[in-house]
């Protein structure tokens, strides 16, 4: 199996696939490889690139927090973040004035249309639902509720978060200005080892490449973890081996590298 995180590893910073990766994901699946994709994007942006790649394999978004099926139709498990850890969640990201998305059913929840949440909300082709209050949201047990602010600030926060919520969330701060919260069981690693459970795959029969900080878990998991590109020193850390980004085809070149020496594949 190939497990690709999206942004800053097979997609560029103007959120594209470059054809050469497209091509060598379709090559490798071709010579019998499963590939999935594993990000933190909401469902329906993820599957979006999924059905560019016409990736043959379940789409892992939410970090982990959500699996769909190959048909793109109908999701194999979904997580909840419980509510009490929502609740301490939001009163720690309003302390800080930073925004605040809540998913739920993949649709973005806010309390504030900031110019910022729009404009994310186009990008990721979804509907921007303003709500009073942000409570009647995490009541119903969101996917993932994200905080959005400056690096500095946001780095203090998933620090604070960590520590406040201890081993029953997962704070990813996926981007330098994103700090998510979302279930512990909410994570790469374990969203890909379902997969890989329900396909009687093992670790080591598995490739995973990533670039961000919520990448670690998955590369740590895998018999072989790759980072790609500018990725975060804890991914670096814990990877076998480094590429380079999509901006230079990295994941091409190394797909199609390894079809020739005959290590990927039936």
């Amino acid at each position: 199996m190939l497990a690709l995180d999206v942004d800053g590893t097979i997609a560029t910073s103007d959120h594209e696939i470059p054809a050469a990766i497209i091509d060598a994901i379709h090559a490798a699946m071709n010579a019998g490889v499963i590939v999935s994709l594993v990000t933190g994007r909401m469902r329906r942006s993820a599957l979006r690139y999924a059905e560019l790649c016409n990736a043959n394999g379940p789409t892992v978004s939410y970090q982990g927090g959500v699996i769909t099926a190959p048909d793109f139709v109908t999701d194999t498990h979904a997580e909840r973040l419980p509510i009490s850890l929502a609740t301490s969640s939001l009163e720690h990201m309003r302390e800080t004035g930073a925004h605040i998305n809540c998913y739920l059913n993949d649709e973005i929840y806010v309390e504030n249309k900031s110019d910022w949440a729009v404009a994310y909300a186009g990008r990721m082709q979804t509907t921007l639902h303003l709500v009073k209050s942000l409570e009647s949201v995490i009541d119903a047990g969101p996917t993932i509720i994200l905080a959005v602010d400056e690096p500095p600030l946001i780095t203090r926060l998933a620090g604070k978060l960590r520590t406040s919520l201890g081993v029953g969330a997962a704070v990813t701060q996926s981007l330098p200005h994103f700090c998510e919260v979302a279930s512990a069981s909410a994570t790469k690693a374990i969203g890909l080892a379902r997969v890989c459970d329900a396909y009687g795959i093992s670790p080591g029969e598995v490739i995973a490449i990533g670039d961000g900080e919520g990448d670690v878990s998955m590369v740590q998991w895998a018999g072989l973890g790759i980072a790609a590109g500018d990725a975060h020193p804890a991914v670096r850390t814990a990877a076998n081996m480094h590429i380079p980004g999509p901006d230079n085809n990295g994941v091409a070149e190394l797909i199609q590298r390894m079809l020739v020496q005959g290590k990927l594949g039936g």
